[in-house]
């Protein structure tokens, strides 16, 4: 699962998991449903190793490492994920994951950064095919102005950033 090992354990090491976690809107009353740690962190692996199919969850039984950074005790089956998340109101769960999303990218936000950017692309060349050369190389570069609305600030507030001044958000 190449690098996942190495995000799940800063996942717990920064805490940000532990909190996910705790304020997961998943609720159980029965003695033998999965635990809540479980289950999220079944989602959170899964997510992580670019599943896209809950039918996938089933490949991380294999992975024994993932599960113990996080300090779960099993992968749940697919099915157990289907129905726990299935049980989340669309609304709590969505304002749940934008708290914790936001949350892990606060700091960024807040710091000054510089965006280095290549925004040239080459367009494919083929032969004309009769005599002529085809496209000459000043007809294949094009410059794609994907900054402007990235430097037009007052228009286009960085996602999540809504409260951070403008200043703040070095581009």
């Amino acid at each position: 699962f190449g690098q996942l090992v190495f995000f799940a354990e800063f996942l717990e090491t920064s805490g940000l998991f532990d909190a996910w976690v705790e304020d997961g809107p998943l609720i159980y009353h029965s003695p033998n449903a999965p635990q809540k740690r479980d289950v999220l962190g079944t989602l959170c692996l899964s997510i992580l190793a670019g599943h896209r199919r809950y039918a996938h969850v089933t490949a991380l039984r294999s992975d024994g490492v993932s599960p113990q950074i996080l300090g779960m005790r099993k992968i749940v089956s697919e099915d157990a994920l289907r129905r726990a998340l299935g049980k989340i109101p669309e609304a709590e769960g969505t304002e749940w994951m934008r708290k914790h999303l936001l949350k892990s990218v606060e700091e960024a936000c807040k710091t000054p950064w510089i965006l280095d950017i290549d925004n040239h692309h080459q367009a494919l060349v083929w032969p004309s095919g009769g005599g002529g050369s085809g496209l000459q190389s000043a007809q294949a570069r094009t410059s794609v102005p994907c900054l402007s609305r990235l430097l037009d600030r007052e228009s286009t507030p960085v996602a999540g950033c809504d409260g951070i001044p403008a200043a703040a958000i070095s581009v």
